[in-house]
């Protein structure tokens, strides 16, 4: 076993986002100033021509999923060609099936506090101690090989995401994602499988409404209450019936987005989501193009996912010397000094039972990397087991310390292969961290 200390390194944040656009070509020009007055010409006209078409169902959900495009866009090139456009070439540009604008540059993840989800599930963890995590993992290929990587529990895919321009360094065979809630996964399952299809079902969520109301978003919170209502009951629905499709996916993104922070109350035993939504307007547009880019990433390695319990991966994986499993858990409740199995608050009424999952972690022979909050619970396990423990004590930009209700902490087991020299060392990190997504 090989100690991963990254105290004091001096790498800096990897961006999936760039590494993908990079591995796509999707290069542009870009434009770095006037963008939202050429946006509002652009989409003023377009949207004049959905509203022309607007009882063609089919043809004017095609046409919005085309708009929401063009309008995240910062390709000039994009802009000049729909200004020279009569209204007939731009409404047969709006019919095409499969533009293909990928707006990587709209959206950014190339620091610790910049997050970039396709959903937000309790914060996704994608803003804490990212570089450290590439760094960890880097530290961890430099020894071994592996050829497999198993998330154990995905939620926001937060972890993965951190790690996985590290991934794409690698000749992996095999990237698994899981998780114990269905819709999360058929989420991730459709947007890689079906992406249009779930760009068109948001798109109608528009589409409906403008039939209805004459404009394509609520401007209310009570507009909102009243459509989330409306579309929480059809997702019920989808759900209890154990319907797997995109437009229980769509319908998953729209809801949680309307959720307080991603808060989300799973129910194991009936397997059923509540979200506790705050009624807020939401930008659809947005959300298409997560789809449009998660498509790309989810496909830029070898990815597979399921939904079974984290016992049933551990089975299959846990003599698998070529594994790295990432194990991140709902987080237990942050203490100093005593032991707890207690779900922090930030658990969103997921009963879990932490004692279990290490008893678990225990008999693994295949390394992992496990993320948590800190407790003595975990510090002493890792004490007790020789695992590396490094704990990351958080300082927010208003230097509020006593805001310390999630102290990071990343227990790993890292065995080198034969070939290297190998040692036994259980070593302690304390690094500040300055989350800019909690300043005041």
């Amino acid at each position: 076993m090989f100690s991963c200390n990254t105290k004091n390194n001096n790498t800096t944040t990897m961006s999936l986002l760039t590494m993908v656009k990079a591995k796509n070509n999707s290069f542009c020009k870009i434009i770095d100033k006037n963008i939202r007055a050429i946006r509002k010409l652009a989409t003023d006209r377009t949207t004049n021509i959905i509203e022309k078409n607007i009882d063609r169902n089919l043809l004017s959900i095609n046409m919005y999923v085309n708009q929401a495009l063009i309008k995240y866009s910062k390709n000039p090139d994009v802009f000049d060609a729909i200004e020279k456009m009569s209204d007939i070439e731009l409404t047969k540009y709006l019919k095409n099936a499969n533009l293909n604008i990928l707006n990587f540059d709209s959206f950014s993840d190339d620091s610790d506090s910049k997050k970039f989800v396709l959903f937000p599930y309790a914060g996704g963890k994608q803003g804490v101690n990212k570089t450290n995590m590439q760094a960890l993992t880097k530290n961890a290929f430099n020894h071994k090989k592996y050829t497999k990587f198993v998330d154990a529990f995905a939620g926001a895919f937060g972890a993965t995401y951190n790690i996985l321009p590290v991934i794409l360094e690698q000749d992996i065979k095999e990237v698994l994602v899981n998780d114990i809630n269905i819709s999360i996964i058929n989420t991730y399952r459709q947007v890689q499988r079906n992406p249009n299809q779930v760009m068109k079902h948001l798109a109608s969520i528009s589409i409906d409404n403008y039939k209805e109301f004459n404009q394509f978003q609520p401007e209310t919170r009570e507009e909102a209450r009243r459509l989330h209502v409306k579309l929480e009951a059809e997702f019920k629905k989808l759900e209890l019936q154990k319907n797997i499709n995109p437009r229980r996916a769509a319908l998953f993104m729209f809801l949680i987005h309307k959720s307080t922070g991603g808060m989300l109350d799973y129910d194991m035993k009936t397997k059923t989501c509540f979200f506790e939504t705050s009624y807020k307007v939401i930008d659809i547009d947005r959300l298409i193009n997560k789809v449009k880019l998660f498509h790309v990433i989810l496909n830029s390695v070898k990815m597979t996912f399921k939904s079974v319990p984290y016992q049933t991966l551990f089975k299959t994986y846990k003599n698998d010397k070529d594994t790295l499993i990432l194990i991140d858990p709902p987080y237990i409740e942050y203490q100093e000094e005593n032991e707890t199995t207690k779900g922090c608050s930030f658990t969103y009424g997921i009963d879990f039972d932490q004692q279990k999952l290490l008893g678990k972690v225990e008999n693994l022979a295949c390394d992992f990397i496990y993320y948590n909050n800190h407790n003595p619970l975990i510090e002493n396990f890792a004490n007790k087991n020789g695992f590396d423990y490094m704990k990351n004590s958080r300082i927010f930009n208003n230097n509020s310390e006593g805001r310390k209700k999630s102290v990071e902490i990343r227990m790993t087991k890292f065995t080198a292969s034969t070939n290297l020299s190998t040692s036994i060392l259980n070593k302690r990190s304390t690094n500040n961290y300055v989350d800019n997504s909690m300043a005041a």
